[in-house]
């Protein structure tokens, strides 16, 4: 076997052992209420043989999100496999193959940071495990969030070059925005990304109005599951999910500290939702304490030093052009949240996470220069081993694993 062959097989047989591990920490969460409430959609239409009208409940104003597609990516598989897992199958083909493009196009825009670290990074960071691995609507919402902006990153003239043919990006434009809105109501945010790709091409108009059929016949492919329901309901009250909401201004701090905390080593989220529960999970596997503690310590660095490199004008044209688009990003969540009838949870703009690492990826190139190599490999080890200590202390209550009988 020559080095080029090994070569690749490590490299399938790490993908494979990152996939199979992304699979068996999304079987780690199903009890929780929302993903009963995700999960029940699909096997309701299932058992019934009903058409899933609408998805996701809105709990702020008691309304649901229309169109099929929620329930129909969970039905489908059940239908195919027949198993209680079919579900979490599909999700976790369609969220590793996802996240492994994002990985494959920002290592081929970014040069001085090693690809091994970019793609295990994005595979295992907190907010793409613990969200695009079980059965809760924000996981289906990362496919179509990675497709959209990465169209968005090349149509943008960030770089001198397209890495991704212009009829490609425009397609996954159109099938990304039906796809979100389908899903969470997040999708608002997306509107104004597409004007933005309109001024900045305003001079190619053979583009953009080539970009407008390919665009059309991306939406075509998942509109598809939302007519049946605007032909029998139309929008179902959603409507009333749009409220001006002042009381949010006190909450831009914490919008944007969230937004960076998607590309950081998040604990507190992950370990409980209370001061309580977070000490019971260490009380339970005081071994983990340590590794908490130096990830703790990591994730802070991480998001303190990607608000500081907001402030740090040199660089490149391209690294000026990517800050800035991430402060109008910033930007334009904080005004969104002044007219949201709900408070500014990160899972309700996590759409943005494909920009959080992009950016974050932006940001790393000066650490590379330093000797961090080992200090990394050191990092990504410890983040396995408390995701699998996650995985342990959720077996027993809220795993598959625990209640697939039931099911």
């Amino acid at each position: 076997m020559n080095n080029k062959t090994l070569k690749k097989v490590i490299t399938f047989s790490v993908f494979f052992i990152l996939f199979i591990f992304r699979f068996v920490m999304g079987l780690s969460k199903f009890a929780g209420d929302d993903e009963l409430q995700i999960y029940l959609i699909g096997l309701q239409s299932f058992t019934t043989k009903i058409y899933p009208f609408f998805g996701p409940d809105v709990v702020y104003s008691q309304t649901q999100i229309p169109g099929g597609l929620q329930g129909l990516l969970i039905s489908i598989p059940i239908q195919l496999l027949g198993i209680p897992e079919a579900p979490y199958i599909l999700l976790n083909i369609l969220t590793f193959a996802a996240l492994a493009f994002l990985g494959w196009y920002i290592s081929r825009r970014i040069s001085n940071v090693p690809k091994w670290f970019i793609y295990i990074w994005i595979l295992t960071c907190p907010w793409a495990l613990n969200y695009s691995t079980h059965i809760e609507n924000p996981s289906y919402v990362l496919v179509g969030a990675i497709l959209f902006f990465i169209a968005v990153f090349d149509l943008g003239h960030f770089y001198k070059t397209r890495l991704l043919n212009d009829k490609l990006s425009f397609a996954f434009l159109g099938f990304s925005l039906f796809w979100i809105m389908q899903l969470h109501l997040s999708w608002v945010l997306l509107p104004p990304y597409l004007l933005w790709l309109i001024w900045v091409n305003r001079n190619d108009k053979k583009l953009l109005l080539r970009g407008l059929l390919y665009f059309v016949l991306g939406a075509l492919v998942s509109v598809s599951t939302l007519i049946p329901t605007l032909v029998t309901y139309n929008l179902g009250g959603l409507e009333s999910n749009i409220v001006f909401n002042t009381g949010n201004i006190k909450n831009i701090p914490t919008i944007i500290f969230r937004f960076f905390s998607f590309a950081s080593y998040e604990i507190p989220r992950f370990i409980g939702y209370d001061t309580p529960s977070r000490i019971s999970y260490l009380m339970d596997q005081p071994w983990v304490i340590p590794v908490v503690l130096f990830l703790l310590l990591v994730g802070f660095f991480q998001a303190g030093y990607f608000i500081y490199s907001l402030f740090v004008r040199k660089g490149t044209y391209e690294w000026n052009k990517v800050r800035m688009f991430t402060v109008y990003t910033l930007l334009l969540i904080c005004i969104s949240f002044l007219f949201s009838i709900s408070n500014p949870g990160s899972h309700t703009f996590y759409l943005s996470f494909p920009i959080a690492i992009w950016y974050s990826f932006h940001t790393y190139g000066k650490l590379f220069t330093y000797r961090i190599k080992k200090l990394v490999v050191v990092f990504l080890i410890s983040g396995i081993l408390f995701q699998l200590s996650l995985f342990v202390n959720r077996f027993h209550e809220e795993s598959l694993f625990a209640h697939r009988t039931q099911v």
